[in-house]
């Protein structure tokens, strides 16, 4: 059934998605981004918002680089590590409190606002009529990654949805992966991955043996890998890619 490639893999049986840029947009985190940044601005009298912004941002970068190596980690505890990163850099008190109150800000502002990107309702309805198995594998938390769902109409679409929180574990490690098949009662070789990040989508599927496919429908991620597919390194390297999530099922041979 599937047509990715010119050898003759096991057919498809199920499907999984990455959540945020593959089925919604990243630029969907800049308003809740903006929300966060307020509670700050608001609480310390911040004269310069940017300069703040700007700081915050090395935060994250420098609390994602921090826990890339490690099996698990919250996304709350890294971006609260990202807000109070920030806010000392700028000479301001860490406030616990308000540090968390930003974090809830994101978060409701993201799981009250997320759309989808054109079709993906259409394209998973072609995928499970045709008998495959549809899933999310998100590094989201689970109550952010569950009430985004809802929102989103996504849950009768889908048989797994499974967040880093319960999985106990992020991508690009293992068990996250091997966990939902393992739900689903499918093999990595019957399973395809779709994500937009080369690290943690890409080369994670690809390193237990799921074919992978790049969604470029969000070229933020991929900008900041050298912005050339070409110049990934091997194991970040997809088997197929995409511009958009329309896609999918022609080279599934599903259309």
């Amino acid at each position: 059934m599937c047509a990715m490639s010119d050898a003759s893999p096991p057919p498809t049986r199920a499907v999984l998605f990455d959540m945020t840029g593959t089925l919604h947009p990243q630029s969907e985190l800049e308003a809740a981004a903006r929300a966060a940044l307020g509670v700050l601005v608001r609480h310390y009298g911040v004269e310069d918002p940017a300069a703040l912004a700007q700081a915050v941002r090395a935060g994250m970068h420098a609390a994602m680089t921090a826990r890339m190596s490690e099996p698990f980690y919250l996304i709350a505890d890294l971006m609260a590590a990202g807000y109070s990163d920030g806010a000392a850099a700028t000479g301001l008190t860490v406030d616990r409190g308000v540090v968390e109150s930003a974090v809830a800000a994101f978060i409701d502002v993201l799981t009250s606002t997320v759309t989808l990107y054109p079709g993906v309702i259409d394209v998973l309805e072609v995928l499970r009529r045709n008998g495959l198995a549809t899933g999310i594998v998100s590094v989201n938390d689970e109550a952010p990654l569950q009430a985004m769902v809802e929102r989103t109409g996504l849950r009768p679409h889908l048989d797994l949805v499974l967040s880093s929180e319960a999985a106990r574990s992020c991508k690009p490690h293992p068990a996250i992966f091997e966990l939902a098949l393992e739900r689903l009662g499918t093999t990595a070789a019957e399973t395809v991955f779709v994500g937009d990040m080369p690290l943690m989508d890409i080369a994670g599927a690809k390193a237990i043996g799921m074919r992978a496919v790049l969604t470029t429908e969000d070229v933020g991620f991929l900008a900041q890998a050298g912005g050339d597919i070409a110049d990934l390194p091997p194991e970040q390297q997809p088997d197929r890619v995409i511009a958009s999530i329309r896609e999918l099922p022609v080279i599934l041979g599903l259309a």
